[in-house]
């Protein structure tokens, strides 16, 4: 973790001030991310958390549903109030709204059950991707780029790919993460690793990092239609998880596949699962992302 960051994790700037109700009263920004927007996966981790601490121990994190409704401001303290939606006997729901000067930016619902996901039918495979260690990290990547001396709206562009301290990432396509493929592709594949994990981590934490990760690259999968061309408008609509598996080791690799089922009219329908690297099925993802890229564009 860069020395600079103060904190390792998005969730460590939480403060509670009430019953259900937290605040980052230090805004998101970190120093090492180069602009004041907030990290979507940040919102969806910070939820997460908000949320565990008010359910009982042992129950596990099931699905999440929630919506991006305007753009963060990462210099500015933000609000997280939870809701008890219905306690049931297998099953409680939980709603986080999550707001800065009062105007709400963030809505999640999440449902917990109180059994882990024990019995286990035959899943689909894992995409055959070389090992993560065979694979450039983005640091590595960002650096060969640099030296092409890029136009600084593309080295920019490039820049807000991986400007997220949290996390560590070995795209297995290599420039084309950055840049864009001379092609239209329909799939994408990271590595990731979650920099600040402990030595021995709780399920509790593992599940808040991977709703954070889940998050990660989803909009830049959307954009890989376009090659070498800045981007206007790259948001999330959306944010879509379902959690099949919360026994996983958060220090070693996990692998998102990313995949955009749909383009049209600058809306990009993606799904992704991620995987552990032994095969085994965390999670699957679902998101709309605006795309918009710069009209007319002349480098």
């Amino acid at each position: 973790m860069n020395s600079n960051v103060k904190y390792q994790n998005p969730w460590d700037r939480l403060v509670k001030i009430g019953e259900g109700k937290f605040r980052t009263n230090e805004g998101h920004n970190d120093p090492n991310v180069g602009h004041n927007m907030i990290f979507g996966g940040s919102l969806v981790s910070n939820a997460v958390h908000c949320c565990y601490e008010g359910v009982p121990k042992g129950w596990h994190l099931s699905n999440l549903h929630s919506y991006f409704l305007r753009a963060g401001n990462g210099d500015l303290p933000t609000e997280y109030e939870v809701q008890t939606l219905r306690d049931g006997r297998n099953f409680v729901f939980r709603q986080v709204n999550v707001k800065q000067d009062g105007k709400l930016i963030y809505s999640a619902q999440l449902t917990f059950r109180n059994f882990p996901n024990k019995l286990l039918l035959p899943q689909i495979s894992m995409p055959e991707v070389p090992k993560p260690e065979e694979v450039k990290t983005s640091i590595e990547l960002l650096n060969e780029y640099k030296k092409t001396k890029p136009d600084e709206r593309l080295f920019a562009n490039a820049t807000m790919r991986i400007s997220v301290p949290f996390i560590e990432l070995r795209p297995v396509c290599g420039m084309d993460y950055l840049i864009g493929p001379p092609k239209p592709t329909r799939k994408q594949l990271l590595w990731t690793k979650w920099k600040g994990t402990p030595a021995s981590s709780t399920e509790q934490f593992a599940v808040t990092a991977l709703s954070a990760i889940s998050d990660f690259g989803l909009s830049i999968a959307g954009s890989q239609f376009f090659y070498n061309v800045p981007m206007k408008v790259q948001t999330s609509l959306d944010q879509n998880v379902w959690i099949h598996r919360t026994d996983f080791d958060l220090n070693e690799y996990i692998l998102l596949e990313q995949n955009a089922d749909w383009h049209s009219d600058g809306n990009t329908f993606i799904q992704g699962r991620i995987w552990t690297q032994n095969g085994t099925l965390l999670a699957s993802l679902a998101q709309n992302v605006v795309v918009e890229p710069v009209v007319n564009n002349k480098l």
